[in-house]
């Protein structure tokens, strides 16, 4: 199994996922042999699976998170039989496709975050406090972090590669999930504050080329951008559990379905494949609309 391991690694960076990815999955499935003191292929088939999901579900695991095992599993069986043409018990090849059938927990997935989006005013908030930094040099460089996540939709580990001269011409390519390339646009009210922050660094004589940079000239971390965001947020009393970067992604997402946009459009925009995910924020959406009706119907009542 040792060597198994190895070669499910290799094959797993070959599928382009990303390093915390490969170490999630390959964590979660070595737990799985363990807990299932699993020796041997022969042993992954639905008795042993349904019987970790039961021990899974006795531990009060969150839905998400077995499902997410379970994804790992489900990768090493198309590993098993991509790589090793080998058909775990719990598989079947039918027309030359490899059909798994493993236990998974259905759960909704909209719920997680429903009622935790940011408001466009609790931004502007954010960024009203931020404004008075009386150190210029933090306050411009997160009025573009914020600024630029909301507008675009982009991951913060997507953010952090942009180059600041890149930035300034208003259009700039990032390396996604998977080693996904996509080109995404600047707003010109980002470009401008970015062309002050260049100045200013130059005055600063800060060499560095990246866009997210400290006063060492070094690259910000991504937990440094999330501290940020809570400390100013917390200051602009917005709720602590509203507080995390990824939420300025689901804000320009629901904001861009609000305004009637094509969901091919923002999923390009958003660099992903699966429909699904949009679809979540429609059903948020309906879901909030369906609580306002509710309300005027309220109103009526003799």
């Amino acid at each position: 199994m040792n060597e198994m391991l190895q070669d499910f690694e290799q094959y797993l960076k070959n599928k382009y996922y990303s390093q915390n990815t490969v170490k999630t999955y390959l964590a979660n499935f070595k737990k799985f042999l363990v807990d299932m003191h699993i020796i041997n292929v022969e042993q992954l088939n639905n008795e042993i699976f349904f019987a970790y999901r039961a021990d899974l579900q006795n531990k009060k695991l969150k839905g998400q998170t077995i499902n997410t095992k379970f994804e790992a599993i489900r990768s090493f069986l198309k590993f098993l039989y991509n790589s090793k043409n080998i058909v775990a018990p719990a598989c079947e090849v039918k027309q030359a496709r490899l059909r798994i059938r493993l236990p998974e927990i259905k759960i909704r997935i909209y719920d997680r975050f429903y009622k935790k989006e940011l408001s466009i005013n609790e931004i502007k908030r954010v960024l009203r406090t931020i404004n008075k930094d009386p150190n210029k040099f933090y306050r411009l460089r997160n009025t573009i972090l914020i600024q630029l996540l909301a507008s675009t939709g982009l991951r913060i580990s997507e953010a952090l590669q942009i180059n600041i001269d890149a930035a300034i011409t208003g259009r700039v390519e990032v390396v996604g999930k998977r080693n996904k390339i996509r080109t995404v646009l600047i707003p010109a009210t980002v470009v401008k504050v970015c062309r002050e922050f260049r100045k200013h660094r130059k005055e600063l004589y800060l060499k560095n080329q990246k866009l997210f940079i400290d006063l060492q000239d070094n690259v910000i971390k991504s937990q440094t951008c999330g501290k940020m965001l809570k400390k100013y947020g917390v200051s602009a009393k917005v709720k602590l559990q509203k507080l995390f970067l990824h939420n300025l992604r689901h804000f320009y997402t629901i904001d861009c379905i609000n305004q009637g946009m094509d969901l091919n459009t923002i999923a390009q925009n958003l660099g992903i494949e699966d429909m699904e995910v949009l679809k979540i924020y429609q059903s948020r959406n309906l879901k909030h609309l369906q609580e306002q009706t509710n309300k005027k119907g309220r109103r009526l009542l003799v």
